[in-house]
C-alpha cells in the first residue's frame, strides 16, 4: 500500500518535468532570436539539456517498471516512455535544427504521456482492489 501513495508523486514529478522540457524545446529557440532575451542563453546549454533528459529518464523508469510490475502489467506507458525517449534520442542527433526542436518535443509529450497512463492505470488497479 505504501507504494501506491509514492507512485503518484512519481508520475507527477514525471509529468511536469516532461512538460517543462516539452515547453522548453519550443520556446528556447524562439524566445533566443529575440535580442531582448538573450540573457536566457544559458537554458540552451548542452549541459542543462543532458540533465533534464537524464532525470527524465530515471523519474521514468523509476515510475512506470515497479508499477508495471506491482500492478498493472500492462504496456501502454511503457510504450510511450521507450516512444519519447526514441524521439527525443533521433532528435538530438539530427543536423537539422527545426527537427531537433520538433522531434524532442513530441518526445517529451510522449513522456509525459506515460506518465499520464501509468497513473490512471494505477488508479484503476487500486480502485478494483
Amino acid at each position: 500500500m505504501k507504494s501506491f501513495f509514492i507512485q503518484p508523486s512519481l508520475d507527477t514529478t514525471g509529468f511536469w518535468a516532461s512538460t517543462i522540457c516539452a515547453v522548453h524545446c519550443v520556446a528556447v529557440p524562439g524566445l533566443l532570436s529575440f535580442s531582448t532575451f538573450g540573457f536566457l542563453a544559458f537554458l540552451e546549454n548542452d549541459f542543462i539539456e543532458y540533465a533534464v533528459i537524464c532525470v527524465s529518464l530515471v523519474v521514468g523508469v523509476v515510475s512506470l517498471l515497479p508499477s508495471y510490475f506491482r500492478h498493472h502489467r500492462k504496456f501502454n506507458a511503457l510504450y510511450f516512455l521507450l516512444a519519447g525517449f526514441l524521439l527525443i534520442f533521433f532528435g538530438r542527433f539530427t543536423t537539422i535544427g527545426l527537427f531537433e526542436g520538433i522531434l524532442t518535443s513530441v518526445g517529451a509529450v510522449c513522456i509525459a504521456s506515460a506518465h499520464l497512463v501509468n497513473f490512471r492505470m494505477c488508479g484503476k488497479y487500486h480502485n478494483n482492489v
